[in-house]
Parts: C-alpha cells; structure tokens; sequence
C-alpha cells in the first residue's frame, strides 16, 4: 500500500507489482496507513485532519471523524471573533491575531486561517 502528496491510497500486488485498488477522499496529502490484522479494513491519516476506515473490498471509506483541527478552531474561534469584532480594519484584526500570546504552532496556523476564512465570509459578493 501506498499515500502521499497526490492523495490517492494505493494497494499494491507486489507478486506483478500493479496497483489492485485506488482509493481517494482524503483532500490533503495521505500520511499513515495501516491494515486491520485479517487485511479488510485500511485506516489512514492525511492532511486534511481526518482519520478514514476504507473497506478495501468496497472501494469506499466506511467512517472518518476529524482530528485535532475541530477542537483548535473551538478554542481559537473566540480569539479570532473578538479581533474583527474591535477592529473594523481587516489588517489591524489579522495584525491582533499574529500577536495573540501562547498559542503552539498548530494552533497559531488555525487561528490565522479561521481568521483568513472570516475575511472571505464577510466580504461583498461580486456583481
């Protein structure tokens, strides 16, 4: 089996070497795969924050939740909330963002784009 960058879960026959099933779904690069011991279920962790159970014989994903993304946005959203709320400007919001204290990595990356997704949300539509 294989996953990576283009999406795709690959699962290979190594006696001829050819790919026997091709899964897609996850919307980020694949990062972990694995088997269930009797070789029917493939669980795998992409980019996009999902895990996903793949009926292999299927060809479809069974179950997926979200990881860790939807608990950030839970605690950043407040965050991101209270800095358009005082500032009318959008850069003086994102510049309040970029200065929020004790955030990890992770979560400063999802808190910048929560607040890049409220500034799409609310601009005019074009006419």
């Amino acid at each position: 089996m294989s996953g990576g960058r283009d999406r795709t879960i690959r699962v290979w026959d190594t006696d001829r070497w050819e790919e026997i099933v091709r899964l897609g779904g996850h919307t980020s690069f694949v990062y972990a795969l694995e088997f269930s011991p009797d070789g029917r279920i493939l669980a795998s962790a992409g980019g996009d924050d999902t895990a996903r159970l793949w009926d292999v014989h299927a060809r479809a994903d069974r179950y997926r939740a979200r990881l860790e993304r939807d608990r950030i946005v839970e605690r950043t959203a407040p965050i991101v909330e209270k800095a358009f709320a005082e500032n009318a400007d959008r850069k003086v919001a994102f510049a309040r963002l970029r200065e929020t204290p004790g955030l990890d990595a992770r979560s400063f990356e999802v808190l910048l784009q929560e607040g890049l997704r409220r500034c799409v949300e609310s601009r005019p539509a074009p006419r």
